[in-house]
């Protein structure tokens, strides 16, 4: 069925375009070339034309097929003198497109490479900030309206980077991103459930601990037996 789609989406792709232009499939994706292009806008026109072609119904089996694209353009030689440069900047390009949504094109701009060694360096470091114990848990207090004294207590991590203090907003896309939450939400709470303890061994009790999981630590499917293990493994109960 799928490949049924793919090459109605090719047959389509090759109506779109002219004789002496190319349409090559790769895998699931589709790679075309335009010769002799002598405008950014002529690009344009070509790639609204591809998404509102793809995007009719195509029948497959007996079934009406709904399909989106992502189109990433890259353009000799502003963005690569060879095929690869090309392909990889058109490629990185589709991607930037997919983040604004469904059925959307987007021009390559160096900055999307600049963005993307930013992501890479960002995750290394997180790897490398697990492996160092370089988090920290910082405590907002809850207060009561009624009274004004601390009922509760939330648990928010900082990064103790060697560079700086850095906020969650400004590592926790990263680690959703490169599959590092699960594994930082277990530190969160083990750490969160260590201090609880010791505030219980000071004798202080009547203090509620608020710790935040990601939406990945839940779709896992392991919720409870982490929550379970840290318990155990730290004597909160």
């Amino acid at each position: 069925m799928g490949d049924e789609i793919l090459k109605e989406v090719g047959t389509r792709l090759q109506q779109q375009v002219r004789a002496e232009d190319t349409v090559a499939r790769l895998g699931v994706e589709f790679m075309i070339l335009l010769e002799q292009l002598h405008h950014q806008e002529d690009a344009s026109r070509v790639s609204e034309k591809i998404l509102k072609a793809i995007e009719l119904p195509i029948m497959a089996g007996d079934q009406h097929y709904t399909v989106t694209a992502s189109v990433g353009v890259s353009i000799y030689p502003d963005d690569g003198v060879t095929g690869d440069e090309l392909i990889r900047n058109a490629d990185t390009a589709m991607y930037s497109a997919k983040e604004q949504g469904k059925n959307k094109y987007q021009f390559y701009s160096a900055e999307f490479t600049a963005k993307a060694m930013r992501q890479l360096s960002i995750e290394s470091d997180l790897r490398r900030a697990l492996e160092r114990n370089e988090f920290e848990l910082y405590y907002q207090p809850q207060c009561s309206l009624k009274d004004g004294s601390i009922v509760g207590m939330e648990a928010l991590i900082r990064w103790n980077h060697p560079e700086r203090v850095c906020r969650a907003g400004c590592f926790l896309g990263a680690a959703e991103e490169s599959g590092l939450m699960v594994a930082l939400d277990r530190w969160v709470f083990a750490a969160a459930c260590r201090q609880c303890r010791e505030w219980i061994d000071a004798g202080i009790t009547s203090v509620r601990m608020s710790v935040n999981i990601s939406g990945g630590q839940i779709n896992q499917g392991h919720l409870v037996e982490m929550i379970s293990d840290v318990l155990k493994e730290t004597g909160v109960t």
